[in-house]
């Protein structure tokens, strides 16, 4: 047990919190393989860090259980997930500068935004659209991370299934194998280079280096040790358990019904078929397509939980089948929505299309979104929930309606005052004036709420933020 009194167990998955000397696994996750807890000392845990297959002892107190963080979005709709044909994906994002407005606007009312990652192709188009100021700001303050994985989602012949696969050229062409071949086995920092120097121009070495560190420390690089029960068994389970896809499978090949889903037909026993979001349209919709699409739901989920994240959005439409799992999946959906009705009830433009449009400068929504309104805003948004639009928007109209004592006039006065007794204690600091002329603030000015803040309203956040729009 830890000193908050955190029990650990065999086989339990965590994060290094804190290291003695170099510190050169903070910040990476592994899985308890031995408890020893000797008389009068701390508990030791080794550890088997993931994918460098280190086994490590630590001190128990150094050591993070992996739970979900508050106020964070697992946003797989960010996803670009290897792709034998990526060309048609990494053309929507980059060509469209929605991502920048997107991306900005989501922050402003989550804390942390978690992006999963095989080959950190998605930093390409949010550095080309948020530019590397902004993005490199994002990082160093962990507004936004990733949760990646090596290998790609496919579905074997020969009774295999579901699988995570790698491409591995023969020895004898490992020199001359293709960058974008190769990158999805790479560590974080090599791949996020990679990415840098081959899809974007522009960059200097510097620029890419410190880029590529900054990705790499805000990386939860997991190595889904679970991947066969979570995703695998998870996904047959959801067809098994979904009247629409039984059906679905059974119409359209009845000897399904003595068919393992990890024998599905239409691949040879020698034949892997990848995971792609635009299918051929030769297979696109039979069992093992429906299967891949319904399987990268629960890889998605299963990196959500790698990561601590607390909320989830997704694109996936297989989403909508799986009732059980479906607040996990929109639970970052209904934060959106309520956050677009508040806007929407105070004849607040859409921030995301503002920023596309270029009405309004990223630069200043990411400085906005650091000041302590916005922080405050953010900390009032994770207590509300919030569980629906609806339920949001009646809080808002509580707290406009609950100014109390201090926003009434003799509130205001009071304030006024005590605020002269402060400034008096100050006559050293201040050669004899108030603190209130101190400050260049009348008597008039004083009176006023939104001058001399006590206590947080949701009201300061909205009026501050349509400041940032043009007249």
């Amino acid at each position: 047990m830890s000193n908050d009194g955190t029990r650990f167990s065999l086989g339990q998955r965590v994060r290094i919190n804190e290291e003695d000397g170099d510190a050169l696994h903070v910040g990476k996750i592994g899985t308890i393989k031995r408890i020893e807890t000797p008389e009068n000392t701390d508990t030791i845990c080794d550890v088997k860090i993931d994918r460098s297959g280190e086994l490590i002892s630590f001190p128990h107190r150094f050591l993070k259980p992996i739970s979900p963080i508050p106020s964070s979005l697992f946003a797989s709709n960010l996803s670009l997930p290897w792709d034998p044909d990526p060309t048609a994906i990494h053309k929507a994002f980059v060509g469209n500068n929605w991502l920048a407005g997107h991306i900005l606007e989501t922050l402003l009312f989550y804390d942390h935004i978690m992006v999963p990652t095989v080959d950190y192709s998605i930093i390409v188009p949010l550095v080309h659209w948020l530019g590397v100021p902004v993005f490199t700001e994002l990082l160093r303050s962990q507004a936004i991370s990733f949760v990646h994985t090596s290998g790609f989602l496919a579905y074997s012949g020969n009774g295999v299934g579901l699988l995570l696969a790698q491409l591995q050229p023969s020895e004898d062409k490992m020199d001359k194998e293709l960058w974008w071949t190769k990158v999805h086995r790479c560590a974080p920092k090599e791949a996020a280079t990679l990415q840098l120097q081959n899809r974007l121009v522009g960059l200097n070495e510097q620029q890419i280096d410190i880029i590529s560190k900054l990705t790499e420390l805000c990386t939860v690089d997991t190595e889904m040790p679970q991947f066969q029960e979570k995703v695998a068994n998870e996904t047959y389970r959801d067809i098994q358990g979904s009247g629409v896809l039984t059906d679905y499978f059974f119409y359209r090949n009845p000897s399904m019904k003595t068919v393992s889903l990890n024998s599905l037909p239409g691949i040879e026993p020698n034949q892997v078929r990848v995971f792609s979001f635009v299918p051929l349209p030769a297979v696109a919709g039979d069992e093992i397509d429906s299967t891949l699409r319904l399987g990268m739901l629960n890889l998605e989920a299963y990196l959500a939980e790698e990561g601590g994240a607390r909320d989830m959005v997704t694109d996936r439409s297989f989403a909508k089948l799986l009732d059980s799992k479906i607040q996990r999946y929109t639970g970052g959906k209904v934060a959106k929505e309520s956050f677009s009705k508040l806007l929407a009830v105070n004849e607040v433009p859409d921030i995301a299309s503002a920023v596309m449009s270029g009405e309004i400068n990223q630069a200043k929504v990411w400085e906005f979104r650091n000041t302590r309104i916005a922080n405050e805003f953010r900390k009032w948004f994770e207590e509300i929930g919030p569980a629906s639009p609806d339920i949001l928007t009646t809080e808002y109209i509580k707290a406009l309606a609950s100014g109390g004592f201090l926003s009434s006039r003799k509130g205001k006065i009071l304030r006024f005052i005590v605020m002269q007794a402060v400034g008096a204690s100050f006559v050293p600091l201040t050669q004899g004036f108030s603190l209130i002329a101190s400050l260049g603030l009348s008597a008039v000015d004083s009176f006023v709420l939104e001058n001399i803040r006590m206590g947080f309203n949701p009201r300061y956040f909205v009026d501050d933020l349509r400041s940032l729009f043009p007249k």
